[in-house]
């Protein structure tokens, strides 16, 4: 999944967050030589923020508001705030020495791809599964290429007797579909309309319509996940790295 763009991005002198980079200086101790270096923006395997620096040094969110400075993934001084630079106290962890100091780096700007985004074609996919009348038509609510990111995929629950159900996990939606006392899947795609039309997050990111020449009246089947596509304009996606 890739997340959504930040509302801006300040390269300047000045301002706040997120920094592209930043130095850290001002640890001393056993850790100085590996903490005191620069640090950029990486990826990180969930949702929060992470900036790595030489060998095992990274400066981590871990959790919301809270952050860690850290080598080896043991944390050497823990503080909390908005953004690395916001944390008013550094509080040492792990033998860390000192008083963390973080100064803003200078980046080039980074290009991002604005082409037609005055223009904004919404993101749509059709399923096409192999019995009549179960056909789906999904449209994105989200505007522009940012709706290519979703993506809809139909999964038994490996359960009897269950009622349709759906799950949002970032911008994927899996419908868990019904099954009799024989685990047979009963789901007709009106039921699995219903569930996504119901469902609070999945509504936020989708419409559902029966496929042209489609009643909805069909037992549906499993189905891979399937991304929405033909989004453009609107914003960009961020990119997947930045070259600093």
């Amino acid at each position: 999944m890739v997340p959504d763009p930040p509302v801006s991005i300040d390269l300047g002198a000045g301002g706040s967050g997120p920094w592209p980079a930043f130095t850290l200086a001002g640890v001393t101790g056993t850790h100085a030589a590996a903490l005191n270096v620069a640090y950029t923006l990486a990826p990180y395997n969930g949702s929060a923020w992470r900036y790595a620096g030489a060998g095992t040094a990274e400066v981590i969110q871990t959790s919301p508001g809270n952050w860690a400075i850290r080598t080896s993934a043991t944390n050497r001084f823990t503080g909390a705030g908005l953004w690395p630079w916001d944390v008013a106290t550094w509080t040492a962890a792990g033998g860390g020495a000192g008083t963390p100091a973080l100064t803003r780096t200078q980046a080039a700007p980074v290009d991002l791809d604005l082409a037609g985004a005055s223009t904004t074609t919404f993101a749509v996919m059709e399923t096409n599964l192999s019995g009549t009348n179960d056909d789906l038509s999904f449209t994105s609510k989200l505007p522009g290429r940012l709706g290519n990111d979703v993506r809809v995929r139909y999964q038994h629950p490996n359960l009897s007797n269950q009622s349709t159900a759906v799950q949002v996990e970032g911008r994927d939606i899996t419908v868990l579909l019904a099954t009799d006392g024989s685990a047979v899947i009963t789901s007709t795609a009106t039921q699995v309309k219903a569930a996504i039309d119901g469902h609070a997050e999945a509504s936020k990111l989708v419409t559902v319509a029966n496929k042209a020449g489609n009643t909805g009246a069909g037992l549906v089947q499993t189905m891979a996940f399937t991304a929405l596509a033909g989004g453009t304009g609107g914003l960009p996606l961020p990119p997947e790295t930045i070259a600093l």
